[in-house]
């Protein structure tokens, strides 16, 4: 292993890059050709630079006119949806069977609510008749207890 390393690097001295910045560039500077496919900068000294032209020509400022346009077609919109729309025979067939169906729905909900009443009535009278008949058995029971202690 006398010889030179086969994997070393050189680097040709044109390509390196300076260890300080010269003209306060970082960057190495790149020669600008003809055939480049890269657009030379504007100069920011130039007037009327072509950028801001460019920007200004794609949105035109609207015309008086056209904004009264505007106004009176949005203003025509909003007068045409506010508008309540005529009803056709099948929409007031449609219309009058909901009704039917929510007073229907509503009337079942009474019911329900009845029933549901009426059970709870029953089960509380049950229950007041249960716990009768219990007081009494305890009485009776009570009073077993009492006549067999005498004895």
């Amino acid at each position: 292993m006398d010889g030179p390393i086969a994997s070393a690097v050189v680097v040709p001295d044109e390509l390196s890059v300076p260890a300080s910045p010269v003209n306060g560039h970082k960057r190495r500077q790149e020669s600008i050709s003809e055939d480049s496919g890269k657009r030379p900068r504007l100069d920011e000294d130039a007037p009327g630079n072509e950028r801001r032209d460019f920007v200004k020509d794609t949105k035109p400022a609207p015309v008086r006119r056209e904004k009264g346009r505007e106004r009176r077609l949005f203003g025509a919109v909003l007068g045409a949806l506010s508008q309540a729309t005529p009803t056709t025979t099948a929409q007031k067939r449609r219309i009058e069977f909901e009704k039917r169906q929510f007073a229907q729905r509503k009337q079942d909900d009474q019911e329900s609510e009845q029933r549901r009443a009426e059970r709870a009535a029953r089960r509380k009278e049950q229950r007041w008749r249960e716990q009768k008949r219990f007081e009494r058995q305890l009485v009776q029971l009570a009073s077993h207890r009492i006549s067999f202690a005498k004895y």
